[in-house]
Order: C-alpha cells, then structure tokens, then sequence
C-alpha cells in the first residue's frame, strides 16, 4: 500500500476489521468475567486487556489504514459491556474518537501516533470503575441489592483507594505500552514477512 490514505474503507477492511474486533471483544470478556470472581482480578483486568489486544489493534490499524475501525470496535464493545455499566459506552466512545484522531495525525504509519493511539484506545474501558470511584458507598449499596457476594464486595470497599484508582491507571497506560510494542514486534516480524500487513514509519 502506498503511503497515501484511501477514500473509503473496502468491504475487506470492514470484514477484517469485524472479525478482529470480535477477538478485541473476547479478550475483553474473558477477563471481565475473572474480575467478577476476583475483586483484585478487576482492577487488574484492564491491563491485562491491553496487554494481549496490543498485536490485535496493530493488525487492524494495519490491514485496513482508514479513519473508522477503531472507533466501531470502541462503540461496539462499550454497546455489548453496558450491561455492565452505561459508562462504559461513554469512555468507548470518548477514547474511540480520540484514538482515530491520532491515528489519522500520524496518517496511520508513524509508531509513535499509532502507540499513542493505542494506549487512549485501551483506557476505553475505565468506565467500567466510574461509579465505584465517584460514589462507592451507592455503587456497593446497588451492587448488594442485585444479590452480588457479600465477600466480593467487602473485598472492593476495602481495595477501593485514590492509590488504587492511581494504580489502575498506570496499570492501563504500561500495559498498553507493552501491548502495543509488542504488537509492532510482532507485526515487523511475522505479519510482514507473511505479506499480511504493511509496516509503520
């Protein structure tokens, strides 16, 4: 592909683009039910995500080099995850825009733009702790009334802290930096040589 961007996506870009959102998706799923379980797992799983979607997000970045993917698969995981909480649909789409913005910036082949682009990618899903953050004695009181383990929640009112909130956060943004170096890696490695995706600038 030359350096220049095309006009529109092709009906491959939105079929790879979907099927790789799905792995986005079940990457974010599997992890989402070991933080039901494990309370410490939660705070953890965010990290966890960008740590193995970094190589799934540089392929689709790759593959299709248009504005859009990235910002469905935000909109589309925070529509399935709302379940879970509205917020989570606000910060997808709020970390969606803004990784297509730096995407198009680096005109989808510098790294640096591309990597940046990734880590706001991966706070998409920090909406999932706004309520537990902003107003943890109702998000507990809620979470009791719809018969969530006494246990697992005792364990949150206890974790819960401005150090922890801190800690998640620089979890998120190490994780992805490390996905999404990774990813790159791997990319330069396997997929080129394959003739599957293009390199970055």
């Amino acid at each position: 592909m030359s350096s220049e961007l095309r006009s529109k996506l092709t009906t491959k870009d939105i079929v790879m683009a979907s099927v790789l959102g799905v792995v986005c998706v079940a990457i974010r799923f599997i992890f989402m039910i070991l933080g039901g379980i494990f309370p410490v797992a939660w705070f953890a799983s965010h990290a966890l995500d960008a740590l193995f979607i970094g190589p799934v997000y540089m392929l689709i970045v790759a593959k299709t080099r248009h504005t859009g993917p990235i910002f469905i698969i935000s909109l589309i995981t925070g529509v399935i995850f709302t379940m879970a909480s509205i917020y989570i649909l606000i910060s997808g789409i709020i970390a969606g825009f803004l990784a297509e913005i730096c995407l198009r910036c680096g005109r989808f082949q510098k790294e640096s733009w591309i990597l940046l682009s990734y880590v706001i990618f991966s706070f998409g899903f920090i909406g999932d702790f706004y309520q537990l953050w902003v107003n943890k004695a109702a998000f507990l009181e809620y979470s009791a009334n719809f018969g969530m383990n006494a246990d697992y929640l005792a364990a949150l009112d206890q974790l819960v802290s401005t150090s922890t909130i801190l800690l998640i956060i620089a979890s998120i943004a190490i994780g992805a930096i490390i996905g999404g170096l990774f990813g790159f890696k791997l990319m330069k490695k396997h997929f080129i040589k394959a003739g599957i995706a293009m390199g970055t600038k």
